[in-house]
């Protein structure tokens, strides 16, 4: 009885070391992490917060204080932008 429990081990211990084996191949790692970083890149791709109507005043008060050099009061049509953005 021993044996065969010894049998089940070192073909469970092989059928990892294939698998890991398999995975780390180049011809298997390279498509299998593409196909992962682009179900990560196009998961929420079409809901973009960048679109949001405060983003573009964001960057517009951004590049109003650069231009000014003025790093401290914000600005957004040369009106002092009182509220916290978003």
């Amino acid at each position: 009885m021993p044996t065969t429990q010894q049998h089940d081990d070192r073909s469970d211990t092989k059928s990892l070391a294939t698998l890991s084996s398999a995975v780390t191949e180049p011809r298997f790692a390279i498509p299998l992490i593409v196909f992962v970083a682009s179900i990560v890149f196009f998961w929420a791709l079409g809901e973009a917060a960048y679109w949001d109507r405060d983003e573009p005043r964001n960057a517009g008060c951004a590049a109003e204080m650069m231009a000014r050099g003025d790093w401290i009061v914000p600005t957004f049509n040369d009106e002092l932008r009182q509220q916290k953005p978003v």
